[in-house]
C-alpha cells in the first residue's frame, strides 16, 4: 500500500483565457490547497501579467512571496512553462528565489522547437535560447521538476493537478462567465 503524505500545502497556478488580439494583460490564478483525507482549499491568489511579456516570473514570485501562505507552500505547480501567450516561465529562477520546489505540468509532450520559433518571431531571442525542455512522463502528463524528485512528487501529484484544475476553472469563470475546457 502506497504511503500518502498528509497535510502538504501546494499551489497550482494557471493563466485565465484571454483575447490574443485585444488583451494587454492576462489574469493569473493560484489555488492553495492541502491534501489529506479530503482536499481542502485554503486560499486563492491572483495577479496580472503582460500578454507575451517578460514579467511572469517576477509576478508569480511576488504574489507567493507576499502571501500569508509563503511559509506553508511545499510545491508550486504551474500549467506549463509559458503563461499569457509567450510570457516564458523560468522554473529554476522561481525555485531559486522562493526555495520552494516547482513543477511545470503539461497534458501533451511540448514541441520545444515550435515554441522557440514563436519566441524568435516575437523578438525574444534571449528567451528562446534559455528555453528549458527536460520534461518527463508521469502518468498521462509531462512534467518538468525543479527541487523535487519524481518519487517525492508522486505522493502529491493528485493535489497538484487538483489545484491546477481549480485555477483553470476559476480563471475561465471570471473571464468567460462560465468555466469550460480542461487542464
Amino acid at each position: 500500500m502506497e504511503k500518502k503524505i498528509k497535510g502538504v500545502r501546494v499551489i497550482g497556478i494557471d493563466d485565465a483565457p484571454f483575447d490574443k488580439f485585444k488583451d494587454k494583460e492576462v489574469l493569473v490564478i493560484g489555488v492553495v490547497a492541502r491534501n489529506g483525507k479530503d482536499k481542502v482549499i485554503e486560499g486563492i491568489l491572483s495577479t496580472k501579467i503582460e500578454k507575451d511579456g517578460r514579467d511572469a516570473n517576477e509576478k508569480i514570485i511576488n504574489v507567493i512571496k507576499n502571501s500569508k501562505f509563503v511559509n506553508q507552500i511545499k510545491v508550486i505547480f504551474l500549467h506549463g512553462t509559458t503563461m499569457g501567450g509567450l510570457n516564458l516561465l523560468n522554473l529554476n529562477e522561481i525555485y531559486k528565489s522562493l526555495k520552494i520546489p516547482v513543477v511545470g505540468v503539461l497534458r501533451r509532450k511540448p514541441n520545444i522547437e515550435s515554441v522557440k520559433k514563436a519566441l524568435i518571431k516575437a523578438g525574444k531571442l534571449k528567451e528562446a535560447n534559455l528555453l528549458e525542455c527536460e520534461f518527463e512522463k508521469l502518468g498521462k502528463f509531462y512534467v518538468k521538476m525543479v527541487g523535487i524528485k519524481k518519487d517525492e512528487l508522486i505522493d502529491i501529484f493528485d493535489i497538484g493537478l487538483y489545484t491546477l484544475r481549480l485555477a483553470h476553472l476559476i480563471g475561465s469563470g471570471i473571464m468567460k462567465g462560465e468555466s469550460k475546457g480542461r487542464l
